[in-house]
């Protein structure tokens, strides 16, 4: 299950959810817009502000029961301009991270360095790569891939 809009209006559903059904199905997802030097987050498909910080929400979402975050930079999403690395860098959670936001073939090894995955849409859409390039790339950075 992921949640976002819901989770800023009423944060407390994060541990009610998590205390139901375990942190594990927990998914809080985080649209982060680069405002000021730092992340604004988003809800609404990136439409409404939020006033949180996003590196703090996302630290907040699991001490409240989220199991896996899941940051989208607003920025990037849809562009094949490259992930916002510094977004990444500065992500500090306990929990498996997921990044979704301009991600390349040549930047799928470096976005591994910080996540335990990511989404990569507009690059497979427009045929910039496919799959199997992509796990061919998770492999020679080292990680374990199953290539069939």
């Amino acid at each position: 299950m992921a949640i976002n809009s819901s989770s800023h209006s009423k944060p407390e559903l994060i541990g009610e959810i998590s205390h139901c059904y375990g942190s594990q199905v927990l998914v809080c997802a985080i649209e982060a817009k680069r405002v000021d030097g730092g992340w604004e987050a988003y809800v609404r498909g990136g439409r409404e502000k939020t006033g949180k910080e996003v590196v703090g929400w996302a630290q907040e979402a699991v001490r409240l029961g989220a199991g896996e975050i899941l940051i989208t930079s607003i920025d990037r999403d849809g562009t094949r301009r490259g992930p916002d690395l510094d977004l990444l860098k500065a992500i500090e959670v306990d929990v498996p991270l997921v990044y979704s936001g301009g991600i390349r073939l040549q930047d799928v090894a470096e976005v591994a360095k910080y996540t335990q995955g990511m989404a990569v849409g507009a690059s497979l859409h427009y045929g910039d790569c496919t799959i199997s390039q992509i796990k061919q790339e998770l492999q020679r950075s080292g990680k374990e891939v199953r290539l069939t």
